[in-house]
């Protein structure tokens, strides 16, 4: 298992949230916010080209639906863990993470 935090990756991943700095969220149902994940959802799907052939219909759905792209981050995220592509529990936090938890950040 591990925990996640879906903005924080996307920051990591695209160096940003989106390129529309005057919307604080993606989250949400206004325009502003369904422009930003589109942002998002293209980017997303620009790195992911070479594994995944994410459908027109899916991308809508993630545009339209924020717990569907970060259901979608989050699934992104575990696979990075799988591989060992995220940042490494320090050895001084160990104890800290078994008890308390860890977000797991992509690198």
């Amino acid at each position: 298992m591990v925990e996640v935090y879906p903005a924080a990756a996307l920051r990591r991943w695209l160096g940003r949230d989106s390129a529309s700095p005057q919307v604080s969220s993606y989250k949400g149902s206004g325009p502003a916010q369904c422009e930003k994940r589109e942002e998002i959802v293209s980017a997303l799907a620009h790195q992911t080209a070479a594994a995944l052939d994410l459908s027109a219909d899916f991308r809508q759905r993630c545009t339209d639906h924020d717990d569907l792209l970060d259901a979608f981050v989050c699934a992104l995220i575990a696979r990075s863990a799988e591989n060992g592509n995220v940042d490494p529990i320090p050895p001084g936090s160990r104890w800290l993470a078994a008890r308390e938890g860890w977000i797991t950040l992509p690198t």
